[in-house]
């Protein structure tokens, strides 16, 4: 697993259209629902990576949070803009052009076009494709990422659904333990400080 902090800031960044490495999109337009849904799907995939090469984790703990985060935050930009943006422009026009060649083909034979190949050109149908393209890559990435295992479905709704919440007990716990490890480590470590300032201070007063 990679750095959960670093990680969710970038995605957060990008969720509010803020940019390092790629230019920003127009003033005013805010991403559809859809677009953070994939990007969600991003930060999942991104989360369960580690982003730099082993001979980078040497470096001191602050030094590896900003690397990740740069890091996050550099596929983020580019696989919002040179991969999703253009996916979802292109099924947008593809849409219409399937039903424009669909109503051709039908007026050859002299039938009348059918109100799916109307329903293809509005607007709804475009936002539909959206959320279904958005839809399957999170679905896909909480699978890819153990978060769900949706080979589970075979066996019941039920076995699935306690599956997820056994996951989502463990990774609680896992959580609490690793914080509570630390916070222990931070109160050691200032303990350790105040008990070598002590001593400095009792010979300065009997001096």
């Amino acid at each position: 697993m990679g750095f959960l902090i670093p990680t969710l800031l970038a995605f957060i960044l990008s969720s509010c259209g803020v940019c390092i490495f790629h230019d920003a999109g127009k003033a005013g337009c805010e991403p559809l629902v859809s677009s953070l849904i994939f990007l969600f799907g991003v930060f999942l995939l991104l989360w369960d990576l580690r982003l730099f090469p082993s001979s980078l984790r040497t470096l001191v703990q602050m030094a590896a949070l900003i690397m990740h985060f740069l890091l996050a935050t550099f596929c983020m930009e580019h696989i919002m803009n040179d991969f999703w943006f253009p996916l979802e422009a292109s099924m947008i026009a593809f849409l219409p052009k399937v039903a424009d060649y669909e109503a051709c083909v039908l007026k050859q034979f002299g039938w009348k076009s059918p109100g799916m190949l109307r329903f293809l050109k509005s607007d709804i149908s475009h936002v539909m494709a959206s959320y279904a393209m958005s839809l399957f890559f999170l679905v896909t990435m909480l699978h890819a990422t153990r978060l769900i295992d949706l080979r589970l479905l075979r066996c019941g709704r039920d076995v699935f659904i306690e599956d997820i919440m056994r996951k989502m007990r463990r990774s609680w716990r896992k959580f609490v333990k690793k914080w509570t490890k630390r916070a222990m480590k931070f109160q050691n470590s200032e303990c350790n400080i105040c008990d070598e300032a002590g001593p400095s201070r009792s010979r300065k007063g009997y001096r």
